[in-house]
């Protein structure tokens, strides 16, 4: 859920489904919240002064060889990352860590 959340930067319209809520946290940060199948994960968006999504941060669970953590995730946005598609401006370059 998490992973989806984090990909509707690609798939826009996908944020506005009813089990998707959003809370204002700051002037430039806003958490999203997904409820489904009675199953919740969060994650919070922080955008620039001209509303372009900058970075996304969750906590994702990781399997390694020692079991599975819950680590810190974190998407950023490369400045010159946007291109359009289909009429719509996305970001198209990201790092992830």
């Amino acid at each position: 859920m998490v992973r989806f959340l984090a990909e509707t930067v690609w798939f826009p319209l996908a944020a506005l489904n009813n089990y998707i809520q959003w809370e204002q946290v700051d002037s430039t940060t806003a958490k999203a919240t997904m409820t489904y199948g009675g199953i919740t994960a969060s994650g919070f968006y922080k955008f620039d002064e001209n509303g372009d999504m900058v970075s996304f941060e969750a906590k994702r669970y990781y399997d390694r060889k020692g079991g599975v953590t819950l680590e810190d995730w974190f998407i950023q946005i490369e400045p010159s990352g946007y291109k359009e598609f289909a009429g719509m401006r996305i970001p198209a370059k990201m790092t992830v860590t």
